[in-house]
């Protein structure tokens, strides 16, 4: 058993604290005494991964285990990368620093397709073989897979051993009962009994043939036993386990914020979305689960935001009551709403007002195509006016930036439908003076499960040729996702095993982090294809037949392949189907509710008085605190720290005073920022308060809720008007540990303390403010090349 010790490296990686684990919630087991050791993996970095919410689930649900554990990792950034490679260590968990090898099993979350070279990347950093039948040694952990993308196994089957088809929350739990019942035998024993598990799909069980066109000719089972079709596991929503304490990021995340799924599933039917057929059927939670939720996830985690989670917020059908009670109870403590997925076509002004009343933020609609004629293909119920109508009222209500999505190369599209989008912008910009309308464009990817997973994606060529035209005519800021990439992800989203080698040779090209533009590079992936013997156009560019054998062919959703053959040839028609709702489509799926979803149309006078209120109460004392800051949280930033305080001040249920305006903000004032990497002693805030009790109690309280290495030291009340610390501070002390031979000439601000061996302690009496007076580069001019700061203490401030 090993740890991966980091201070003699972290430094040297552009964001230290990614990789330094301690985070307020985060779960530490006892390594020794836990049977089942799980790394949950995410393949892309710290910020991206710690705002997947299937992530949070599992890592819950299973350390709620007594008998497992469950860790995290991240793609490593180039520059840990790099640090990790030259120094021959692996890949580690958060938690314990562990390397991956010496977990029992390594899941991950697969979420998008230009991810699976990370995927791979992470298990050649954890010195594990990429392939599933290089790793038959016990010696090696079982590596799975889940998520979206699993759906469509295949491109990533010569290199997991098991995929989740389906909600994981009762699908891991079983599946971990029967891994602690079969995991002495061998691997090949140990993976059929596993593929019992429904939802459990084992590629390596599986034969697939070809026809001399290359396409599938069948996928059957190796075992008599094997299941022939694999049906996805669908969780009943109101009774599925669920977080009450969110991981507390110590650096500012993508999703920083509570992430509360009232919905899954879609009772929308757009034809180009394979999450709609996926998560079929649609299911809720109750508005009195999502309270209860709620108030348990905003006391332990100090969130000042919770973000609505589902496919389309504003179809869930106690909206409107909900929202009122949940602002009603949380105004005063400023904590804001948002609805990321609210649809132009059921948009109601009133309830973006009433969510926005703690914090307004920008607008984003989805129109997708630019005429209603390409709308009607696609299955977008959604008008000219709609959209017109829902941006001009959200502009009259103060409104001043809003996006909106379209796609390009749908199927069936026109230059007319090209032409139009543009009219549409215009008109936009024309009725709406000063808006700031941005437009995000991407191209049409066929996915697997979707309406249109028949149908080809355009030419790289053709799209270039739309993109050129919008960005020529369009009055508008214009944003758009890279054609190559698109190209990919559809390659992928409909490729078959023989994708396998192509992954590999990418991977060996050098190609990780393909969703990050500074890292893409088509040139190494078309050498990969080449060197594969693969034309990637047989994958994207190409119409599916009918009878065609589709790489995921056995894996069943519920949704019937005829169901959505037929709405595909309404696409061909320009016929609609009407919403789940409105009127069962008899898609194939089991256990519908569709009666649940009668919306509440009418905004109750309660919520129309909320609207009216807002209560910002003012500063009635001021308090200053005394903080340390040492270990790991010496990695944490300044920024980041302030936003640490603020959350823990909110869960010792401190009662700040706020600023003013569209975006409050608490009125706390920190000291100096001290540089990360060092640790201090003496750190100070000053935080305003509306209401001022037992001071002691409040220092107790805050203590409580810090994350280690932040320790309160002392607190005093100080009058509301006085200077700042910023204003009053002009310098500090500074201890500092060096190992090495000291060459320079001590400045009279410098005086050694201790001097023993080949280590030698200063004290260092500096300014603030000077870039080149810090400790760190005086070091560098007092002592010889080869030395090394063993540490850097803040002990004191020095006041005007």
């Amino acid at each position: 058993m090993t740890t991966i010790n980091l201070d003699d490296f972290l430094l040297e990686v552009e964001r230290p604290s990614r990789y330094t684990n301690n985070e307020y919630n985060s779960i530490h087991k006892d390594w020794d005494t836990t049977d089942i050791k799980v790394a949950l993996a995410f393949p892309d970095i710290y910020e991206i991964g710690m705002s997947n919410l299937g992530l949070k689930i599992l890592y819950y649900i299973i350390n709620s285990r007594p008998d497992t554990l469950a860790e995290r990792v991240y793609s490593p950034w180039v520059d840990m990368e790099k640090a990790l490679t030259s120094r021959n260590r692996p890949l580690f968990s958060l938690e314990s620093k562990r390397p991956l090898k010496e977990f029992d099993i390594i899941g991950f979350t697969l979420q998008y397709e230009m991810s699976y070279t990370n995927v791979l990347h992470m298990l050649k950093l954890s010195h594990i073989p990429l392939k599933s039948a290089d790793r038959m040694s016990e010696k090696y952990p079982l590596v799975i897979a889940g998520g979206p993308c699993a759906f469509n196994p295949e491109p990533l089957a010569d290199f997991i051993d098991v995929f989740v088809i389906g909600d994981g929350e009762e699908a891991i739990v079983e599946f971990l009962d029967n891994y602690k019942k079969v995991r002495q035998l061998d691997k090949q024993s140990k993976l059929i009994q596993l593929s019992r598990v429904q939802g459990i799909y084992v590629p390596a069980l599986y034969d697939v043939s070809y026809n001399s066109d290359q396409t599938i000719k069948e996928i059957t089972p190796k075992y008599r036993d094997v299941p022939a079709n694999i049906k996805k596991r669908v969780t009943n929503l109101e009774n599925a386990p669920y977080p009450d304490k969110f991981i507390i990021p110590n650096l500012n995340i993508v999703h920083n914020r509570a992430i509360m799924e009232v919905m899954r599933g879609c009772i929308r039917g757009c034809r180009f979305c394979q999450a709609t057929m996926i998560y079929r059927p649609a299911r809720v939670r109750s508005k009195e689960n999502v309270k209860q939720l709620l108030e348990q996830i905003l006391t332990t985690s100090g969130f000042e935001e919770v973000s609505f989670s589902s496919l389309s917020t504003s179809d869930y059908p106690e909206i409107y009551p909900l929202l009122s009670e949940l602002i009603e109870k949380y105004e005063k403590q400023k904590v804001s709403f948002s609805l990321p997925s609210l649809r132009a076509d059921n948009f109601s002004i009133n309830l973006a007002n009433l969510v926005q009343q703690v914090r307004k933020s920008g607008l984003t609609f989805a129109p997708e195509a630019g005429t209603m004629r390409l709308r009607n293909i696609i299955n977008k119920n959604l008008t000219d006016d709609n959209l017109i109508n829902s941006v001009g009222a959200a502009y009259k209500a103060g409104w001043k930036g809003i996006k909106l999505y379209f796609m390009i190369g749908l199927p069936f599209e026109t230059h007319e439908d090209i032409e139009g989008l543009v009219s549409l912008v215009k008109r936009l910009k024309f009725l709406y003076k000063g808006l700031n309308l941005n437009v995000n464009v991407s191209p049409f990817v066929p996915k697997a499960f979707s309406v249109f997973q028949w149908h080809n994606q355009e030419s790289i060529e053709q799209l270039r040729t739309k993109k050129d035209y919008l960005k020529k005519h369009l009055p508008t800021q214009l944003k758009w996702h890279t054609m190559d990439l698109s190209f990919l992800e559809a390659i992928f989203a409909r490729g078959n095993r023989k994708l396998g080698q192509v992954l590999a040779n990418a991977v060996e090209n050098g190609c990780r982090f393909d969703q990050w533009a500074e890292y893409f590079n088509f040139t190494k992936w078309q050498e990969a294809f080449k060197k594969a013997g693969v034309g990637p156009g047989f994958y994207a560019n190409r119409v599916m037949g009918q009878e065609e054998v589709l790489p995921w062919s056995h894996i069943d959703t519920g949704v019937s392949q005829e169901f959505l053959w037929t709405d595909y040839q309404k696409a061909k028609n320009m016929k609609t189907t009407p919403d789940c709702h409105m009127s069962c489509s008899s898609c194939g799926v089991e256990d519908c509710q569709m009666d649940i979803f009668r919306k509440i149309e009418t905004l109750p006078a309660q919520m129309k008085q909320l609207m009216q209120q807002r209560t910002i109460l003012p500063p009635l004392q001021k308090i200053r605190v005394k903080f340390s800051k040492k270990g790991e949280a010496k990695y944490i930033s300044h920024l980041e720290l302030m936003v640490m305080f603020n959350r823990a001040l909110r869960r010792a249920k401190i009662p700040m005073a706020y600023s003013q305006g569209f975006n409050p903000h608490p009125k706390i004032s920190f000291g100096p920022p001290l540089a990360v990497g060092f640790e201090s002693e003496t750190e100070l805030v000053d935080i305003e308060l509306t209401n001022f009790s037992e001071l002691s109690t409040m220092i107790k309280n805050l203590s409580r809720e810090m994350p280690p290495g932040i320790s309160i030291l002392e607190g005093q009340a100080i009058p509301l008007v006085i200077k700042s610390l910023s204003a009053s501070i002009n310098g500090a002390v500074y201890q500092v540990a060096v190992e090495g031979q000291m060459t320079g000439t001590l400045p009279a601000y410098i005086q050694v303390t201790r001097a023993e061996g080949n280590v030698t302690e200063l004290l260092m009496q500096l300014p603030l403010g000077e870039k080149n007076v810090r400790p760190d580069k005086l070091c560098a001019e007092l002592f010889a090349p080869g030395y090394k700061i063993k540490q850097i203490k803040r002990i004191k401030f020095l006041f005007k």
